[in-house]
């Protein structure tokens, strides 16, 4: 990263909203990592089912404001950092325009769009994360102003030039018996070229980002694992789906309830048809996946908060010292691996041949019942708890 960037770094000032485990994972890294300030919002007070994800809460926690439990701890882990709270009912744009990085964790769709506009408007760097069971989603704003001093962190590649042909499509040729090493779609400028000086120097390179709603219904995505390319589309539609059902029941879908999976189902089947006019409009709902969305959306896990909220720090970093370049501009992940066979015959039932739908983990087996691990027995089960309660691990070399 350099001296300049580490100096950058120790000038920024971060707001992170939302500390559930995800938020407290991000506030953790970002603590380490040297920034100037880390400021914790949150409306939200700990729960019983934000234990099994909040490592730096316990029991006499519960019904505490989350951000005053983590303030203290993450204080301690870099005096170098200033660990403060802000305290807001609803934040506005006289709460944000003194930061350099906003980070929204676990909130709605429309809570996103409002905050992510400000931000936008205000050219403060937007990043929007959430998880919902073995499902992650990132959107990142950094603005029309941002400048990248360094994409790759690497030595850009220089080579001498023999001769350019002066035509309509120009063929450059390098000397010969060398590798260029220069690939298609790179972009290259010309110094102490002589008879075509017009060549010499070239323009910075101009994104365009957009913001949270604009972006929303014409995404530019990063693929993160090419063996699942046209999940992105599905699960950006799964998730603000969420929102919707969200307000319309004042509730989660219950974990592995079929019900409410067909409930959500029609959720997501309504906004898909009202997006048919932009390119968040996908052709045919997934029924499977969307199935294991709503029946693990209710539940969170460490591994998935671990992932998502590491990626996040990445592009605070990436954000905070103009080095590499920043997700352009969402970004989506799944485990779905990590799940059993869920489903057997069709996901809702065949309404040909009347079968119905069988679900390995049993609506009750994944029923909360006021334990530290609620969040992750939502999306596993009570059964599978069980059976990591039972496991003994000797680690060697803990760094």
């Amino acid at each position: 990263m350099g001296s300049e960037g580490m100096k950058q770094m120790a000038r920024a000032s971060l707001l992170i909203s939302g500390l559930d485990g995800l938020g407290l994972e991000i506030a953790k890294n970002v603590v380490l990592a040297g920034l100037k300030s880390v400021t914790l919002h949150d409306t939200k007070n700990l729960t019983q089912s934000d234990m099994s994800t909040h490592f730096y809460s316990n029991e006499k926690d519960l019904g505490r404001n989350r951000a005053e439990i983590s303030r203290a701890k993450l204080a301690e882990l870099n005096g170098y950092v200033s660990v403060s709270v802000l305290s807001s009912p609803k934040l506005i744009a006289s709460d944000i325009t003194s930061f350099d990085v906003f980070v929204l964790c676990q909130d709605t769709f429309d809570e996103c769009a409002r905050l992510g506009q400000i931000c936008h408007d205000l050219g403060v760097k937007f990043i929007c994360v959430g998880t919902r069971g073995v499902f992650g989603q990132l959107f990142c704003d950094f603005g029309d102003e941002f400048t990248l001093t360094d994409a790759t962190g690497e030595e850009p590649i220089s080579v001498m030039v023999q001769t350019i042909e002066k035509s309509e499509n120009a063929i450059v040729t390098c000397l010969e018996e060398t590798r260029h090493g220069f690939e298609d779609g790179d972009y290259v400028t010309f110094s102490e070229v002589k008879g075509m000086e017009e060549l010499n120097g070239c323009e910075p390179r101009k994104v365009t980002v957009k913001s949270f709603l604009d972006s929303y219904v014409a995404p530019t995505m990063m693929i993160s694992d090419f063996g699942k390319f046209d999940r992105s589309s599905q699960l950006h539609l799964y998730f603000r789906a969420l929102s919707n059902y969200l307000s319309q029941y004042e509730t989660l879908p219950r974990s592995w309830n079929l019900d409410d999976g067909k409930k959500f189902l029609e959720v997501a089947r309504k906004l898909n048809d009202s997006l048919k006019a932009t390119q968040a409009y996908v052709d045919q709902i997934d029924e499977k996946l969307i199935s294991l969305f709503a029946s693990t959306c209710s539940g969170q896990i460490c591994p998935m908060q671990a992932i998502m909220g590491s990626i996040t720090s990445q592009e605070i970093i990436k954000a905070t010292s103009s080095r590499f370049s920043p997700i352009l501009q969402w970004l989506y992940f799944d485990a779905t691996e990590c799940l059993p066979e869920t489903i057997i015959s069709e996901p809702f039932g065949s309404p040909i041949s009347g079968s119905k739908p069988t679900f390995v983990i049993a609506e009750g087996d994944a029923a909360p019942k006021g334990g530290r691990y609620d969040g992750q027995i939502a999306v596993f089960g009570r059964n599978f708890q069980e059976k990591l309660g039972d496991l003994k691990y000797f680690i060697v070399s803990l760094f």
